[in-house]
């Protein structure tokens, strides 16, 4: 168990490390894998009052357009507000990817 509790905390790292683990398992080049970042749901742990979500979540959005660039990195998305997360955590982030065939 504490094996995965460390990779989960290298795969929030960057976007680089998002595909480190099922890139070495199936030996293929991390970038070239990916055909398109489908989508990122952002769920930020915030008070009734805060209604700002989308703006914490933008740094990881750009982040993805950034690697990816334009083409690639282009998503849906979606933002919303939590009264909770588990283990206090501020955001949680859900990264869907297209994957090309290799």
């Amino acid at each position: 168990m504490n094996g995965r509790k460390e990779e989960c905390r290298v795969i929030v790292s960057s976007p680089d490390s998002i595909l480190e683990w099922p890139c070495r398992e199936a030996n293929l080049e991390k970038m070239a894998i990916v055909r398109q970042v489908v989508k990122l749901v952002g769920m930020v742990n915030a008070p009734l009052d805060f209604a700002d979500h989308p703006r914490v979540f933008n740094g990881y959005s750009d982040l993805m357009v950034s690697v990816f660039g334009e083409a690639i990195g282009k998503h849906a998305r979606s933002a919303v507000g939590m009264a909770s997360l588990p283990g206090q955590m501020s955001v949680e982030i859900e990264t869907v990817f297209a994957i090309n065939e290799q």
